[in-house]
């Protein structure tokens, strides 16, 4: 497409915010009808809690699903047929190398998203869609878990990089990450990635004391994203643009470790969204 026609159908936030907003009610009408968890999470969560909506300048959506729910979403949306929204999920769909799967709108694109792998496909508007694993009777199990992801998330990163990149802190660094980065570069992000489901799918059980959200963490520390179970629960109802949706029962102690005070707006000069990108209307 040519970027003159791109230009013509910039969106700006409040569009693109709409959109996400049809993909999350797609999204939720397939879990209330296949009996599928859910909760809203992370800005999502604040925005519902704070703004009982989006954060006025951000744009994007973010749900979790407890790991046994995830993985019949995934199924079930691989299974169904949509011309408009598309389930993105490494390892089967083609160019796709994140984490995390996305519910895309595929009326929209958007341009300009970093990319830790140059073949990386451009996404259209989306809904980020987060595992929540329930895998540690004890706090410490969980992190352990945790710890083995991330080392996990480190290779698949390592794998997707076209050069080595020197280390940040110093040369010994340097020289210690260079077998790990040709070890990755042989085996490939997939494979990094088919590591991560298969632990997590070994660990997890609902029954659990601890959970935690270690996919797409965008380096938050680990400490903040495991969580007691009972936190999120069977969830309670929230509003969010009019509409209900389901919220973790204990969204309040859940926002306070991940961001602090989370109802008190930032400066004006922050408020601003997070992403590099811009979305346009195909």
């Amino acid at each position: 497409m040519k970027e003159k026609n791109l230009l013509m159908n910039l969106l700006n936030t409040k569009e693109s915010q709409n959109y996400a907003f049809e993909i999350l009610k797609f999204i939720t009408a397939i879990c209330e009808d296949q009996n599928i968890k859910y909760f809203l999470i992370w800005g999502t969560l604040i925005g519902a809690v704070r703004h009982s909506g989006f954060i006025p300048w951000d744009d994007d959506i973010d749900i979790c699903m407890p790991r046994n729910d995830y993985n019949r979403f995934i199924k079930y949306m691989e299974s169904m047929k949509s011309n408009r929204y598309k389930l993105y999920i490494e390892g089967k769909s083609k160019n796709y190398y994140l984490s995390l799967p996305r519910v895309v709108d595929t009326k929209t694109v958007v341009i300009g998203e970093r990319k830790e792998n140059e073949n990386q496909l451009d996404c259209g508007i989306f809904v980020d869609i987060y595992p929540l694993d329930f895998v540690g009777s004890t706090k410490k199990e969980c992190e352990s878990y945790f710890k083995k992801q991330i080392k996990y998330e480190w290779l698949k990163g390592l794998s997707q990089q076209k050069s080595f990149v020197k280390s940040k802190s110093n040369a010994i660094n340097t020289i210690i990450k260079i077998p790990f980065y040709l070890y990755s570069r042989i085996k490939g992000p997939d494979y990094f990635y088919e590591k991560m489901e298969k632990l997590a799918n070994l660990k997890h059980s609902i029954e659990n004391d601890y959970c935690c959200s270690c996919y797409g963490t965008g380096g938050m520390n680990y400490k903040k994203l495991i969580f007691k179970s009972n936190l999120f629960g069977e969830g309670r109802e929230c509003m969010f643009n009019g509409c209900s949706f389901i919220i973790p029962i204990g969204y309040d102690d859940i926002l306070k470790q991940v961001y602090g005070d989370y109802m008190k707006l930032p400066p004006v000069h922050e408020r601003v969204g997070h992403h590099e990108y811009k979305a346009y209307k195909l």
